[in-house]
């Protein structure tokens, strides 16, 4: 007995192309806009790129004794993890992803965590 799930190839967040990591993560117009709001309230004026480029520039901040450095890895971090666990909500639950609200929640983890 073979079971199939016919699963949406489609991005769950703006239903506009398919679904790849580069897409959903760095591509997607809805996520590419949190990674900018997140990257400008940390004060950095940079064009998201593709997974490669993004985690090569952490890396160098990584390395940064800057007091800064450590809450940007944070962010980014927590980026990866929340959107895809937004991304899981808008897929299995049908929940729309709330850009303000991820920008929030973030932020105020980095001032209670912090």
């Amino acid at each position: 007995m073979q079971i199939s799930i016919n699963v949406p190839n489609e991005c769950t967040f703006c239903k506009q192309t398919q679904e790849t990591f580069n897409h959903l993560y760095f591509e997607c117009m809805i996520t590419n806009r949190i990674w900018a709001k997140m990257y400008k309230w940390l004060g950095y004026t940079r064009n998201i790129g593709d997974w490669e480029c993004e985690l090569q520039w952490i890396s160098i901040i990584a390395k940064s004794r800057k007091g800064l450095s450590g809450i940007t890895c944070c962010i980014f971090t927590m980026m990866v993890a929340v959107i895809w666990r937004e991304r899981n909500s808008s897929r299995f639950e049908q929940k729309r992803i709330d850009e303000q609200k991820v920008c929030r929640e973030m932020v105020q983890h980095i001032h209670v965590q912090g």
